[in-house]
């Protein structure tokens, strides 16, 4: 198991596995409800799934495989875009993705230290930054949308604002392979093998 992660739509869990395959599971009964990947992965055999993210609504789901992303509607059962944001003959490879709450905005850092921020409907990049030379190793918005975090894999982590790419906040000796946000945003939650972090970001 790569990902996993629980959506608000119809009681369902979420997981991906090194199979390239992301599944939509029934709580209730424990059956696989939905099977999907990225073209990529189906036409290649794939690399694993190295994102996983909802939007606030639980019904739209993004996941990424090292090169290609792709967007479905769970209230449809329906993909809705998928494409490969990064240049065909660039060495990065994606490492993790996070939605904008309001799934309008998607963020991916990469292998080379690089976060970027697409917009979802027409695959522009809005803005790209350096968070360092290293593997970006999570990332996460905001609830407002406003600002993203992220971390890389020499435990350095940065707050950068959406709008402009300016760097917010640094905090060097933060290992974290994974990020949470509380819903107010007044809290982060950065974790790794070691344990868990807290950094208090507002009242």
């Amino acid at each position: 198991m790569t990902r996993i992660a629980f959506g608000s739509y119809k009681d369902t869990l979420t997981t991906a596995c090194d199979d390239f395959r992301v599944r939509l599971w029934d709580l209730r009964t424990g059956e696989s409800i939905l099977r999907l990947e990225t073209s990529y992965g189906a036409a290649t055999g794939g690399d694993f799934i190295r994102g996983l993210a909802f939007d606030a609504s639980g019904e739209l789901l993004a996941f990424a495989d090292g090169t290609a992303v792709a967007l479905w509607d769970l209230a449809n059962f329906s993909k809705i875009d998928e494409y490969e944001p990064l240049p065909e003959d660039d060495a990065r490879s994606i490492n993790d993705i996070s939605l904008r709450p309001d799934g309008k905005v998607l963020a991916a850092g990469d292998t080379h230290g690089i976060v970027t921020l697409w917009d979802c409907q027409n695959g522009e990049i809005l803005v790209e930054v350096q968070h360092s030379e290293y593997i970006v190793s999570a990332l996460r918005f905001a609830p407002d949308g406003t600002w993203i975090v992220s971390a890389d894999s020499m435990d350095t982590l940065s707050l950068w604002h959406c709008g402009s790419g300016q760097q917010l906040l640094l905090l060097d000796d933060c290992a974290a392979n994974c990020i949470a946000v509380s819903k107010d945003g007044s809290l982060l939650a950065a974790g790794d093998e070691t344990g868990v972090r807290i950094c208090r970001l507002g009242p």
